[in-house]
């Protein structure tokens, strides 16, 4: 109490003078000498953990000094440590200390661990196991850590540890942490190059050899431009002078011409790379500054056409890179597995090699990862949510099945797994309760899943600390709804009303291995429409591909097989106003048809039928089905439908026909209209066709670009003028 009066009272002056750690150390003593002597010279542990707490509160009001907050956690871990009761003020009191002060991390890592390697000394028969498996998965994270801050020697050590004990208790871990210890090789090998070239310029700064294959190290086969800018000066060539430091810079940040020549730049590079990855990466690296620059480019001039003509021979050239053939324990890096955009499900997406992120706080934006675990696995990921204040999402799959994980679902109601039996996070037995999450906090995510028969036991950790645990039958678990992906044998991640950029997604299995499908090119699409009619079912014969279901084409046209939610593509790219056209037939079944329709960079969908004909309508508009009423069609009977898509950067209007009569029209922001999430399509530039549940014969499908000259139909019921139903 003492002490509390004297920084409350004194807090100020002191503080304002703490720049050095003996200064910290004196500051400590005086607010808390007394304390510390009084509690050291009792046998009980219980006021250490009291003074530990009262430090730990302390820390959290000094976080603007450093040196300060580093004396408060260390002094609060030394006292809660004496006792296992004091275990999680003492992680507590290092989380702090590493979110505070970066350059603290390892160390804090390595005393999280020591109170892991506590409770396994201590334990006996089946709890040793158990607290040996726990002290594996920490002391796996410290050698991430140290390999991450170039320290190889002492990550070496303790894998090493790690793998004297996972012999002990007989851990199937054994083999992912030998490879993480294998892994470590090229890594020391690269060190010891950058260190004798660091060693030349310090020796010789002028050594302009020793500077140039420096700073080729860490851009090329490293993938680490901000690191090589440290060493550019004068003495190199311009264009090294000119496109490093811009390279460091974030991708958002590059200009629209700029992107143009970095895509270049780095196309060039892929020819200085020594090994096939850093050719792979420096190609990635080139495809998402084209891609960018085509995106922020409206004019279609040369610069356009060169551009795309450059875009799709980087594509080609990926997809001729021979699929990672990764063994068991590798850890295998999912944001370098190709083009993410062509597994992805819903949302806006921007991939790199470096981070995913999704930014557009839409409603349960995800995308798939390919890579399919077929037995135990583990995951870890680590992410930000830079805005909003609902879900992060990661899909596990299960053996047969799969769940999500959320955090913070529900505005931070709950964090857990689902669905269990069907229940979401917050009412199930794995259910975290608040969920929270601090934006602009980075979070490290580690995530076990094992399977043993039937049965699995799903674990994670958030920033070391225990946080879910479930053991049951794999028949209990599900995705809930609104998180289904095309193929749940592959991991996947996303966010609902929520910001997130993962800066690292990585998978590694401990029984039977990760699947890593060949990488693909991106999918091919026709040129953008012309007033002429399009023939979609020609191009969907020639480069179209399901989402999902069961499609096939015939002299009859294009025919689904009833089942839920399917989706095909029609591989057109939209850039401005259009008209679809179709003649359709529902041949079994009583629910929906739907027509996919870009509008303006999102999409929304028409959908006739819906809910087992109660409604035709435009979903989603306001994140509602805006419908007619009732809307059901006659099997067997053949209808056209005219759909007239209208938009400028802002508003839009939709109209349609069903056989000549007006069926519906809307006009409004286009910031109102999403996808439906039980309709995920991979591009909303692409228009699609879909069927839930019913059998559907499409006959024929075109479209073309909206003439200025044409008239929307005026009459039909007003979606515009009526509130989204519920």
């Amino acid at each position: 109490m003492r002490a509390a009066c004297l920084l409350a009272a004194a807090g100020l002056f002191i503080l304002a003078a703490i720049a050095t750690a003996d200064e910290a150390a004196d500051a400590l003593n005086q607010l808390y000498g007394d304390d510390l002597k009084r509690v050291l010279a009792t046998p009980s542990p219980a006021d250490d953990i009291a003074l530990a707490k009262q430090l730990l509160d302390a820390a959290k009001k000094v976080s603007s000094q450093p040196a300060f907050l580093t004396v408060l956690c260390e002094k609060a871990y030394e006292l809660a440590a004496k006792d296992a009761s004091g275990y999680p003020t003492a992680t507590a009191a290092m989380d702090l200390l590493a979110e505070t002060v970066g350059d603290k991390k390892v160390e804090c890592l390595q005393k999280w661990a020591a109170l892991y390697q506590k409770q396994y000394a201590a334990a006996r028969g089946d709890a040793r196991t158990k607290a040996g498996e726990a002290l594996l998965t920490a002391l796996s994270t410290v050698a991430a850590a140290q390999a991450a801050a170039q320290d190889v020697d002492g990550a070496s050590a303790t894998l090493r540890q790690a793998i004297t004990i996972a012999t002990a208790i007989r851990s199937s871990t054994k083999a992912s942490l030998q490879a993480q210890l294998d892994g470590l090789a090229p890594q020391a090998k690269m060190e010891k190059q950058l260190a004798a070239l660091k060693a030349k310029l310090e020796a010789k700064p002028d050594d302009a050899a020793a500077r140039k294959e420096l700073v080729r190290l860490y851009l090329v086969e490293l993938d680490n431009p901000a690191e090589a800018a440290k060493f550019v000066d004068e003495s190199l060539d311009e264009a090294t002078k000119k496109y490093v430091p811009a390279a460091a810079k974030p991708l958002q940040e590059a200009p629209e011409m700029a992107c143009k020549e970095l895509g270049e730049w780095y196309r060039g590079l892929a020819d200085q790379a020594a090994a096939q990855a850093s050719k792979g990466a420096m190609l990635r690296r080139a495809q998402v500054y084209y891609e960018r620059f085509l995106n922020t480019h409206s004019a279609d001039d040369i610069a356009r056409a060169t551009a795309t003509l450059m875009l799709k021979r980087i594509q080609d050239a990926l997809a001729k890179f021979p699929a990672a053939k990764p063994t068991p324990g590798d850890w295998i890096d999912c944001l370098q597995l190709g083009d993410l955009r062509n597994y992805h499900v819903l949302g806006r997406w921007l991939a790199s090699t470096e981070e995913l992120s999704v930014r557009d706080e839409d409603r349960n934006c995800r995308v798939s990862l390919p890579a399919a675990p077929t037995g135990s696995y583990e995951m870890q990921i680590s992410f930000v949510r830079m805005a909003g204040d609902n879900t992060v999402f990661v899909m596990l799959p299960v053996g047969p099945t799969a769940c999500g994980l959320v955090l913070s679902a529900a505005s931070g109601a709950a964090s857990g797994l689902e669905a269990i039996n069907g229940k979401w996070a917050g009412t199930n037995e794995t259910a975290v309760r608040p969920g929270t999450l601090v934006n602009g906090q980075e979070y490290l995510l580690a995530i076990k899943v094992m399977l043993q028969g039937a049965q699995a036991d799903i674990s994670a950790t958030l920033d070391g600390k225990p946080f879910v645990h479930w053991k049951g039958p794999t028949s209990a678990l599900s995705v809930y709804r609104g998180w289904e992906m095309p193929n749940s044998n592959y991991v996947g991640v996303g966010a609902c009303h929520a910001a997130v950029v993962f800066r690292r997604v990585q998978i590694r299995s401990l029984t039977g291995e990760v699947k890593v499908p060949a990488a693909k090119p991106a999918p091919e699409v026709a040129d953008k429409l012309t007033g002429a009619w399009t023939d979609c079912l020609r191009l969907i014969d020639k480069l179209g591909e399901p989402v999902t279901g069961h499609w096939g084409m015939g002299d009859a046209g294009l025919i689904v097989a009833a089942d839920r939610g399917c989706r095909m593509r029609i591989p057109v790219l939209i850039q401005g106003s259009y008209q679809l056209q179709a003649k359709f037939i529902r041949r079994s079944g009583t629910d929906a048809i739907a027509f996919f329709l870009p509008v303006g960079g999102t999409m929304c969908n028409l959908t006739l039928s819906g809910y087992h004909g109660q409604a035709n309508g435009i979903e989603m508009i306001d994140g509602q089905f805006a419908s007619t009423g009732p809307g059901g069609l006659v099997n067997g009977q053949q209808y056209t439908i005219d759909i007239f898509v209208r938009f400028d950067k802002e508003t839009a209007e939709i109209a349609a026909t069903l056989d000549g009569r007006p069926l519906l029209r809307w006009k409004g922001p286009i910031a109102s209209l999403t996808q439906n999430t039980a309709w995920p399509m991979p591009d909303p530039r692409c228009p699609g066709l879909g069927a839930w549940l019913t059998d559907v014969q499409f006959r024929s499908v075109q479209m073309r670009a909206l003439p200025d000259d044409v008239r929307l139909p005026a009459e039909g019921p007003d979606l515009s003028k009526r509130p989204p139903k519920g």
